[in-house]
């Protein structure tokens, strides 16, 4: 094989390896748009406090006097108006009349919600929040609400792989409403942050579920016109997917620059690293099964490939004996 030859070969070659980073390209930077880079960041408390439910008191002029022991069923002007659950459920909205667990699991937790809520019953809704939620925001004892137009829409839902912030609700998961509704007469005893006809306030429901059990961690005010953030990371190995891709990139230019083999088989094992870590495997396992990988390859270029190279060397080496008039090969003749 002549000189012009090689760099025929050299070039198809580093044409070919150009191809190729383009392709990664082409499908890594649409994965790594899809990553929610600001979920990968602590969110701070001071944030959170902004998202806790207020509890400015709008005057107690405004809220009827509570009545403990009330019976709403007997107001005439409740019972006109729709009180009734209305649920959002696979893009269409139901009006739950009765059997809530028709519409899955959330949909019946919220119309026990509403009706402790209703009822005046402090036990059972209590029971609903999580003991961490309870610790922060303390138990609420209220008088029976006349709770009306109820929409309770998802928004959200995370899986909580390897648990929220602080390593609780491993395997959980966790989803976000859109709740709202009115009161009639609102007493003030469970909402206090608007009158209750004049609008609604709508909240966002932050709902676990998991271990046979479902619960609300956070009630909080929208703060903006975004969806809520989970309280896990979005996306666990969008950093490490961010080093393979540079790592992959950084080693390639190094094995067009060097030749050298070491360059390639560190690049494969990056790329199989990327690959591994989009099927969300835990880092450390993608971690582990790279290294497996790179030892894999770079003993079968220490051993086997180099064997084979130096096989290829001898024979290239070995020269033919042509016939300088006729040029046939007269390797084989003898004298």
């Amino acid at each position: 094989m002549n000189e012009t030859d090689n760099k025929r070969k050299n070039d198809k070659k580093k044409a070919l390896i150009i191809f190729v980073i383009l392709g990664i390209a082409l499908v890594i930077l649409p994965l790594l748009n899809m990553i929610d880079f600001n979920a990968l960041l602590p969110s701070s408390s001071e944030d959170e406090h902004k998202n806790e439910v207020t509890t400015e008191t709008l005057g107690d002029h405004h809220f009827t006097e509570p009545d403990y022991d009330e019976d709403i069923m007997l107001d005439r002007d409740y019972l006109e108006k729709n009180r009734y659950l209305h649920y959002e459920y696979d893009g269409e909205t139901f009006e739950v009349v009765d059997n809530p667990g028709q519409y899955g699991s959330m949909c019946e937790f919220f119309q026990k919600y509403f009706d402790a809520a209703k009822a005046g019953d402090s036990k059972t809704y209590n029971s609903l929040f999580t003991e961490e939620y309870l610790e922060k925001n303390g138990e609420k004892s209220f008088a029976p609400q006349k709770i009306y137009n109820i929409y309770v829409r998802c928004i959200r839902s995370v899986h909580l792989k390897n648990g929220d912030a602080e390593g609780k609700y491993k395997g959980y998961n966790v989803y976000y409403f859109d709740v709202s509704y009115n009161i009639l007469d609102n007493n003030g005893t469970l909402r206090n942050d608007f009158l209750g006809d004049e609008g609604s306030r709508p909240l966002v429901y932050e709902v676990i579920e998991g271990d046979s059990q479902i619960k609300i961690s956070s009630v909080s005010v929208y703060s903006s016109v975004k969806d809520p953030q989970p309280v896990q990371e979005g996306f666990e190995n969008g950093i490490l997917i961010m080093v393979f891709v540079i790592a992959l990139v950084a080693l390639i230019i190094a094995e067009l620059i060097t030749k050298k083999s070491v360059c390639l088989c560190l690049a494969l094992s990056c790329a199989a690293g990327v690959i591994l870590a989009l099927f969300a495997i835990e880092a450390v396992w993608v971690l582990l099964a790279v290294a497996l990988i790179s030892a894999v390859l770079l003993t079968l270029n220490f051993t086997v490939l180099k064997k084979y190279a130096k096989n290829i060397r001898s024979s290239a080496k070995t020269p033919k004996i042509t016939d300088n008039i006729n040029g046939t090969d007269n390797t084989d003749e003898k004298e």
